[in-house]
């Protein structure tokens, strides 16, 4: 992001690296849960507690939060960090929700994954930072081909994606300077996500041993897949409702009524 310094960038990306090692820790500990629960629960009063109350020192996975916690504590708000610890629980139980869904005999419905994905991601611990300063079964819930069920997942990226941008008009018209500028940046978070996803060693290094030849990511400026002027909203109830903000007035026109203050 343009707006951040390059010290505030240098912390999260050190947060990034740890949740992604987190994540992929807890993807261990599938077969032990009551682990993963307990574990969680250690990093949520981390995050919580005063830093007077001690941590154990051999713990490795609560010390080096608690020296990312000061770090990030000394570059924002009181307010900003509550934000912060907030989405960061929010996570953490994207993680144990994930965890649950392993466990049960069939995996879970398209409206449960798409209400799952948002806290088991962390982008909004990502979000929370910035502003101030996955293995489940598409094919069989469908009944589709995997090829199919990709085009179907495509799909329903570029609708996303068209709805976000009509709901980010109305943030660059935004009175105050601070949104309309951390609206005109959101776009630069779909680029930077999939140049992540597609050149990261994590991603590649079970398919592609060879990392020296990573894969070329092409964007286009128009979808491929869906109709643009078509913004009616997903058959999925669970994300429908940002289609319907569509329809309230812009932020624009409640302040120049007088409605928002």
């Amino acid at each position: 992001m343009p707006f951040v310094t390059t010290d505030a960038a240098c912390v999260m990306s050190r947060y990034s690296y740890w949740s992604l090692l987190l994540d992929d820790h807890l993807d261990a500990l599938t077969a032990d849960p009551a682990a993963a629960i307990a574990l969680v629960g250690e990093i949520n009063r981390v995050m919580y507690e005063p830093l007077a109350v001690p941590v154990p020192t051999e713990h490795l996975w609560l010390t080096s939060l608690r020296d990312l916690r000061v770090m990030m504590e000394d570059r924002l708000g009181p307010e900003a960090m509550n934000t912060v610890r907030s989405e960061n629980a929010h996570w953490l139980g994207g993680q144990l929700w994930k965890l649950a869904a392993w466990h049960r005999a069939e995996p879970p419905g398209v409206g449960e994954y798409l209400r799952l994905r948002w806290p088991k991601c962390g982008g909004a611990v990502l979000a929370a930072y910035t502003a101030p300063g996955a293995g489940y079964s598409l094919p069989a819930a469908h009944h589709l081909d995997p090829l199919a069920a990709l085009l179907k997942a495509g799909e329903l990226y570029e609708r996303v994606v068209l709805v976000m941008l009509r709901l980010q008009q109305g943030l660059l018209a935004d009175p105050r300077p601070s949104v309309a500028r951390y609206a005109a940046e959101l776009p630069q978070w779909l680029s930077a996500a999939i140049r992540f996803t597609a050149t990261s060693a994590r991603y590649l290094t079970e398919h592609k041993p060879d990392l020296a030849a990573v894969p070329e990511v092409t964007t286009t400026p128009t979808p491929v897949l869906w109709d643009p002027d078509d913004l009616t909203p997903p058959p999925y109830p669970d994300i429908a409702w940002w289609w319907h903000l569509l329809d309230r007035p812009s932020i624009t026109d409640r302040w120049s009524t007088g409605t928002e203050r």
